[in-house]
């Protein structure tokens, strides 16, 4: 071949390959915008469970769970207190609102009640989980005609998450009104303590208090939707629609290992471990009931025990996790858990797992803060994050370890308030400028 056929070949092959390079610029340019659509639709499912609905176009399991659904109790009917009418009042007139309550005291059916009595409004409800505040962003409201509220159903259990204030304060600074609901106890005294560490203490004012129910008033109520009023009736509206007598009569009726079981779930419950609203991994289950309360069997049998318990509604059982239900968990499975031993004795149980050690770690510093005896559940989470700290780091997961670092240097910081002032500032900025050796400037602009 001679010197012009040969141009002549590798000008032919540069025409190709500018039509073969404008060809893939075209499909970039189409393609790139069904990408990023694509990403931003995995953002909202994985941080919201709903986007600026409606109320109209809100699932009652949506709002309340595994109790908006029909076997778990829910009903069409709704019996309306004064309470109702005075949260009612409130998310017309605008105002944030938070409704307090004991457990089945029907805080969240009222909330969801309130918002569908309500006209033009946009409810968000985020998913129960840490959030990544370099991603984090409010989704767009298209329906600007709407009043933006956002859903926070137990608020302390979102207060108790990673960066959540953050998520808060981007809500807030565009004119979002919460609608908040929390059990009244030490759930309330750990929200108002976490309210009152970010100076948000007066923002909801006065809560809304569910009251109890008289005896008369659940009589007519359980004849309306044909159920009976449990024999030990606490006044919770809840109680006549959840079958806590019926569950139990099913507890006593179960094996010895599954009682085990559900009881080694509480222990994770008051612990703290677990993912988003009371699912437990099936490893946790089976390592906590090993070591506490001595049951082991090959997995055939672990897997007959679990089955039983999902067939008796105490666990629903998916993909390697188990969810139970909240109330059971508090009134159905028997026994008193001491939190703060409880605490300590699954710090020793997960040894050497650094999830399950940092969520016993901001569990022990979540119930310090309302509490007299604040420095022993302050060590207790300094132990577990330590370690998770180490274990992180051993495994190369920095940004888990970066986080758990800053969770040590806020806990040294809160003990410092109480006790050995100097030394434990100085261990806080320590372990600050741990986490910042991975959150650097450049990293997180």
């Amino acid at each position: 071949m001679n010197r012009d056929a040969i141009l002549e070949a590798l000008k032919d092959i540069g025409t190709v390959l500018g039509v073969i390079t404008g060809a893939v610029a075209v499909l970039e340019l189409i393609f790139s915008p069904i990408r990023r659509y694509l990403k931003w639709r995995k953002y909202l499912k994985d941080t919201f469970v709903a986007v600026w609905k409606s109320p109209g176009r809100l699932k009652p399991e949506q709002v309340m769970g595994s109790r908006g659904k029909r076997e778990r109790g829910f009903q069409a009917y709704y019996y309306i207190r004064d309470a109702d009418r005075a949260i009612r009042e409130r998310v017309r007139a605008g105002r944030h609102t938070l409704i307090v309550g004991d457990p089945l005291a029907g805080k969240t059916r009222a909330a969801y009640e309130a918002l569908k009595a309500a006209k033009r409004l946009a409810v968000a409800i985020p998913c129960l989980d840490d959030v990544r505040r370099e991603a984090f962003r409010v989704p767009r409201r298209w329906a600007f005609w709407r009043r933006k509220i956002l859903l926070l159903d137990d608020l302390d259990k979102f207060m108790g998450k990673q960066n959540f204030v953050h998520l808060l304060n981007q809500f807030l600074s565009q004119g979002t009104i919460l609608v908040a609901t929390c059990r009244a106890g030490d759930e309330y005294d750990r929200l108002h303590a976490a309210l009152e560490r970010e100076r948000m203490a007066d923002l909801f004012g006065e809560p809304v208090l569910v009251p109890s129910v008289p005896q008369e008033e659940a009589e007519r109520i359980a004849t309306k939707v044909g159920k009976a009023v449990p024999a030990r009736f606490d006044g919770t509206i809840g109680s006549i629609f959840v079958d806590i007598d019926g569950m139990r009569a099913r507890f006593r009726d179960l094996s010895s290992e599954e009682q085990a079981i559900l009881r080694a779930v509480k222990r994770l419950y008051y612990a703290g471990i677990y993912r988003g609203r009371e699912v437990f991994p099936l490893d946790w289950i089976q390592r906590a009931c090993c070591r506490v309360e001595q049951v082991d069997a090959p997995a055939h049998r672990w897997t007959d025990w679990l089955g039983h318990l999902q067939r008796q509604a105490f666990l629903d059982v998916q993909d390697e996790e188990a969810h139970a239900e909240e109330a059971y968990l508090q009134l159905v499975v028997p026994g008193d858990v001491l939190l703060l031993k409880n605490l300590q004795e699954m710090r020793r149980v997960f040894a050497g797992e650094p999830e399950p050690l940092l969520l016993v770690g901001n569990r022990a510093w979540e119930e310090g803060q309302a509490r007299l005896d604040i420095a022993d559940f302050l060590r207790t989470a300094m132990d577990a994050y330590g370690e998770a700290a180490r274990l992180y780091a051993e495994r190369g997961a920095l940004a888990d370890y970066a986080m758990t670092q800053n969770n040590l240097g806020t806990a040294y910081s809160t003990l410092a308030e109480v006790e050995e002032k100097g030394e434990n500032c100085r261990r806080a900025i320590a372990a600050y400028g741990e986490a910042l050796k991975v959150r650097t400037l450049e990293r997180f602009p």
